[in-house]
């Protein structure tokens, strides 16, 4: 199982009813997750760097961030779980 995060922590007040709106905007999202990261983010479990399809406006991904108002990141991590 993979899992990404894409805004990190978010309160209550970041989910309203624009933020859901803008992403039920973005539609769905095609995503490579290509090898192993290594780096010295999200140590202790083994992860993959994911390439978001680019889109008009830059990586899909910046969409979900914006809609959140988070800056966006450019280096999309997925952590690998059992």
């Amino acid at each position: 199982m993979l899992h990404a995060t894409l805004c990190g922590l978010l309160d209550a007040d970041a989910i309203t009813p624009a933020s859901r709106a803008a992403c039920r905007g973005i539609g769905p999202i095609r995503v490579a997750a290509r090898g192993l990261f290594s780096g010295n983010i999200n140590l202790g479990r083994p992860s993959v760097r994911l390439y978001p399809e680019e889109r008009a406006d830059g990586p899909a991904f910046d969409a979900v961030q914006r809609a959140f108002g988070r800056p966006p990141t450019r280096l999309f991590l997925a952590g690998i779980s059992t």
